[in-house]
């Protein structure tokens, strides 16, 4: 089996989480898993293949991401990747319209309508995406708990939820994200 990195950003701790649990479905599967912050990743050379994720942040892909991606991307060209995306948008599978790999939307995000195409809240990424090549990109939605946030973001985030017509809460599919990770064709 092989030894596999995930990598994320979390800026409360949801998409962490979600790390989390990928790591103990790859386990159930064999392999050998380090879950670890983007940003206290070292080295890459011990790793078969590579699973990468961070929020949605700001109207993009959270910088800290963007930044893992770039500081690895020769990496990554040469190693099995995949990424995951979360958020609180809807999404459908029409809204991976136009990116440069392969995208798996998990049902746990899908609603009657689509909060915008997933490629224009990843547009700040899109370049580094198309280079690395990964095998596959997935949506899942987070998790807002209003209660671990700043005031100023608390504010930001009210507003962004009405306009949405969203409420805080945890819209996580765990059996989404497991289902999803028993997919992946790890070498």
């Amino acid at each position: 089996m092989s030894h596999v990195l995930v990598a994320y950003v979390s800026h409360s701790g949801s998409t962490g989480e979600m790390a989390e649990h990928i790591g103990r479905e790859l386990r159930t599967l064999g392999h050998e898993v380090d879950v670890i912050s983007a940003s206290d990743v070292k080295e890459m050379v011990a790793y078969d293949a590579v699973i990468a994720g961070a929020l949605l942040y700001r109207f993009g892909w959270h910088p800290d991401m963007v930044g893992f991606l770039e500081r690895y991307r020769s990496v990554l060209q040469n190693k099995p990747t995949w990424l995951f995306v979360t958020g609180l948008r809807y999404a459908v599978e029409d809204d991976a319209a136009g990116m440069p790999c392969p995208v798996h939307i998990d049902p746990g995000a899908s609603g009657n309508r689509s909060d915008g195409a997933l490629i224009g809240a990843l547009r700040n990424a899109l370049p580094l995406i198309e280079s690395i090549g990964p095998r596959s990109l997935a949506y899942f939605r987070g998790k807002i708990d209003m209660a671990v946030l700043s005031t100023a973001e608390k504010a930001i985030l009210w507003i962004l939820l009405r306009v949405m017509r969203r409420s805080a809460g945890d819209y996580r599919n765990w059996e989404g994200l497991s289902s999803w990770v028993r997919s992946l064709d790890i070498p």
